[in-house]
């Protein structure tokens, strides 16, 4: 990088949860881990979701913890947490925000943010607002209403009075832009640790250690389990499926879980494996036992992690239009996008793959490729301390 450190940009990172391992998590700690290691001063505001959610130090950063009310979350499953802002809470708030040359605030239309952009503008700061996904979806009328309501609200206040914002995908500028009048808003993709998701071991003895049958053509998906990333939709795949070889193997937690399983088991699939949370550890080891990787979600995504991750292990991917993803996935070059909701086209392409381990394997190649070359932390964070050290 021919950036020079300056010493007097003490950066903070704002997001209302770091207590779920997803991918916005992903991110804000990944950059953190990197500008530490560039030298500039970093903290992480957030909140807390449970009693042991406590301030502490983890990879030489220091995180903060405002206490919240969590309702929406464990009775919806819908992640917004509401600051409880009693005078010390505001005091420690501000404190942050005041020992700070910029705070980069992740998400546009939650209550904590609305906080952390009204104190930071009365105090002149330099604000950087980076949102990840584009509008989000649910399988409830009253649910999708207070999203907009959102939008239309705390969210069209957080992007207006921001210095500059950041999207994570071109998908998602695009959205963003139907909310404020901002102009300063650029484009940085995420990146991915190539070498992290790269393991030398074979399928064969991966699929041992995971207890993941070896004769299989496994199809992985590793996602939130809720009605936006539609898992039911790859459940249906599972069910229309006739190829006997193939696997649907499904990680990850959440709200629509036990009615995913409810499913599964009522239907007697024998070709579906739900293997549940997924440590970090774990992750490389289970994208480079698979052979190709599904991300069926209905609306909402803007980059997801999930697909830099699978694409850094060389799996072909499978996406529906449902996002910025569909940026970097080129039909028969890197993966194939199918439409939302169209079981039937995500088994046409899985039988594609299957039946032609050339083209399985040059895409995977390409997928690596692309990875290293374009979807780096290094490149990632040369474009952010571009607006971060803008003056």
């Amino acid at each position: 990088m021919n950036l020079t450190v300056n010493s007097k940009n003490r950066i903070l990172i704002a997001y209302q949860y770091l207590s779920f391992k997803g991918g916005i998590e992903e991110v804000i700690i990944n950059q953190a881990k990197e500008l530490k290691k560039l030298g500039y001063p970093v903290r992480i505001l957030t909140s807390t979701y449970s009693k042991t959610d406590l301030d502490r130090i983890e990879d030489n950063i220091e995180i903060v913890r405002i206490p919240s009310i969590n309702i929406a979350y464990k009775i919806f499953g819908i992640p917004f947490a509401v600051p409880i802002l009693t005078p010390h809470n505001v005091m420690k708030i501000y404190n942050e925000i005041a020992n700070s040359d910029v705070i980069n605030i992740h998400g546009h239309p939650y209550l904590a943010s609305f906080v952390y952009v009204y104190i930071a503008k009365r105090l002149k700061k330099h604000i950087v607002l980076t949102q990840h996904n584009t509008e989000i979806f649910s399988n409830s009328i009253f649910v999708n209403l207070i999203y907009k309501l959102f939008d239309k609200t705390l969210g069209k206040y957080n992007l207006d009075n921001s210095t500059d914002v950041i999207a994570g995908s071109k998908a998602t500028k695009k959205y963003i832009q139907k909310i404020t009048n901002n102009k300063n808003i650029k484009v940085i993709y995420n990146g991915v640790d190539n070498e992290r998701f790269y393991t030398k071991y074979s399928k064969s003895f991966l699929r041992k250690k995971l207890n993941i049958p070896i004769n299989k053509f496994v199809c992985l998906t590793i996602r939130r389990i809720t009605f936006k990333n539609g898992i039911d939709n790859l459940s249906k795949a599972a069910e229309l499926s006739k190829n006997s070889h193939v696997l649907f193997l499904i990680g990850g937690t959440g709200p629509d879980l036990k009615s995913t399983k409810k499913y599964i088991q009522k239907r007697g699939f024998k070709n579906v494996k739900l293997v549940g949370y997924i440590s970090d550890n774990n992750l490389p080891l289970y994208y480079s036992a698979a052979d190709v990787f599904i991300l069926p979600s209905r609306k909402g995504e803007g980059f997801p992690m999930a697909i830099l991750e699978a694409m850094s292990a060389g799996l072909p991917v499978i996406a529906t239009k449902s996002g910025g993803h569909t940026e970097i996935i080129k039909n028969g070059k890197t993966g194939f996008q199918v439409e939302t909701q169209n079981p039937k086209q995500i088994n046409l392409y899985i039988d594609t793959l299957f039946n032609n381990k050339e083209l399985q394997n040059r895409i995977s190649k390409n997928c690596r490729d692309v990875m290293i070359r374009k979807f780096t932390w290094e490149k990632n964070i040369d474009s952010l301390l571009k607006v971060i050290n803008k003056v």
